[in-house]
């Protein structure tokens, strides 16, 4: 692990304790549609336009793998950027479907809410029960079998700022939808806190890995230059 990712982690973990701390003397700034989603939800769409620009100057420079995650951070920034402002619902662009057991299916993590709500009252058949076993079991023998490659992935991921990012990034977004599913005060200040560090973390990952391949393509330039004139 580089030492700028080491830095990353404690400036993260020290704004995430100040937002915390913020949240429990003003928890007006943590509600629905208050200034901390709201500025999650901006950064999230910062994020999308960061990984575009990114996947273009990373074109030749980049690896394949980052090509595949930076294309892949665009339509799932926006969709983390949507979800945030319930998918323009709470802007009345739209009009959610009302969820059943109450509510309107109006973000990404109602969809695990629905199926939690569907699996307590009964009304999943057990082929569901039987799929999500052979799903389980499959992913353990591959994980398994193919262990090796699973540690040379960890290997890629914590040596590239770029890579290892979007992974914290990944794993605080799926916290945060884990602890919505509470509704306690102190567990929604943990989440909605998650929530913008994670968009937070992913403009400055895509923006310094931008400016790294930027970089990388100026050093190159005085090289081909040179090798013309030869």
């Amino acid at each position: 692990m580089s030492r700028i990712s080491v830095y990353a982690a404690i400036v993260l973990m020290s704004v995430g304790l100040v937002l915390f701390l913020v949240g429990l003397f003003y928890p007006g700034l943590f509600v629905e549609d208050g200034m901390i989603e709201t500025a999650g939800a901006t950064l999230f769409f910062a994020a999308a336009a960061s990984s575009l620009y990114c996947l273009i100057v990373s074109w030749k420079q980049g690896s394949r793998l980052e090509k595949v995650v930076t294309a892949l951070l665009v339509p799932v920034s926006l969709v983390l950027a949507l979800s945030e402002i319930s998918f323009g619902a709470r802007l009345g662009l739209v009009s959610p479907p009302a969820m059943y057991g109450g509510g309107e299916f109006d973000g990404g993590h109602d969809a695990l809410i629905l199926v939690l709500r569907l699996v307590r009252d009964g009304q999943i058949s057990g082929w569901f029960y039987l799929l999500v076993a052979f799903a389980s079991v499959t992913a353990g023998w591959a994980a398994y079998r193919w262990r090796h490659l699973g540690l040379a992935l960890w290997n890629d991921v914590k040596s590239n700022p770029l890579l290892l990012g979007v992974a914290v990034s990944a794993a605080m977004v799926a916290l945060a939808v884990i602890l919505d599913l509470k509704s306690q005060r102190h567990l929604s200040l943990i989440e909605e806190t998650l929530e913008f560090l994670c968009a937070a973390m992913l403009v400055v990952t895509i923006g310094y890995r931008s400016l790294m391949f930027r970089r990388e393509a100026w050093q190159e330039k005085p090289q081909n230059l040179s090798g013309r004139s030869i």
